[in-house]
């Protein structure tokens, strides 16, 4: 079992995505593959949403919405398929701290709490 999986929800935000999958989820899958799962769930136009498959790694969990279903639906989609043990939403363009991301998932692989409450700034 994953001890993370990270939920991405987006909507026609290729570039966001992109540079979010360059400085941080490309990282992550690279130095924690037994620990970390990454998921998307995307709403975007076809032509986006190819743009947005073909700029990820082979190993993120991938869902394209032909239709769009809103955010909800999106984030219920990742959270079914997730198979950490822990969840993180996160936002297409959120600025990951590396650091940070590295003392949380140290906390996680612990096991002493069942819920974190991370700070974003």
């Amino acid at each position: 079992m994953k001890h993370l999986s990270i939920c991405i929800p987006t909507f026609n935000r290729h570039e966001p995505l992109k540079l979010l999958n360059e400085r941080f989820l490309s990282r992550a899958l690279e130095l924690f593959p037994d620990d970390v799962e990454v998921l998307i769930c995307d709403d975007s136009e076809l032509a986006i949403a190819q743009a947005n498959r073909l700029a990820l790694r082979k190993n993120i969990r991938y869902q394209h919405n032909p239709i769009r279903t809103g955010f909800a639906s999106s984030l219920e989609w990742c959270f079914e398929q997730a198979e950490g043990k822990f969840v993180w939403l996160l936002s297409d363009d959120d600025p990951i701290l590396w650091d940070g991301f590295c003392r949380l998932l140290a906390l996680i692989k612990l096991g002493q709490a069942d819920c974190y409450i991370v700070p974003i700034m």
